[in-house]
């Protein structure tokens, strides 16, 4: 997954954003989870719904897109995108 904008979420129950110093570590809780859905959240969030949590990604006029490349699907778009 490659996100290239600001985002934030919970994982097992914690906390986490994308400007944390331990985001390598915190990130790998999501290797081999299911991932649940992916859409709108509230009324402009994207979000990532995984089994063990979730990660948003606000929209931000100035940001580039974000990708989820799974083995049999991709997915895309950009932060406020209609």
């Amino acid at each position: 997954m490659t996100i290239l904008a600001p985002w934030e979420g919970t994982l097992e129950g914690r906390a986490i954003y994308s400007d944390d110093d331990d985001l390598a570590v915190q990130v790998r809780s999501v290797v081999g989870e299911a991932l649940l859905g992916v859409g709108p959240v509230d009324l402009d969030d994207t979000g990532f719904q995984f089994s063990n949590g979730a990660l948003f990604v606000p929209p931000h006029p100035t940001e580039s897109a974000w990708r989820l490349r799974l083995p049999h699907d991709e997915f895309y778009g950009r932060p406020g995108a209609p």
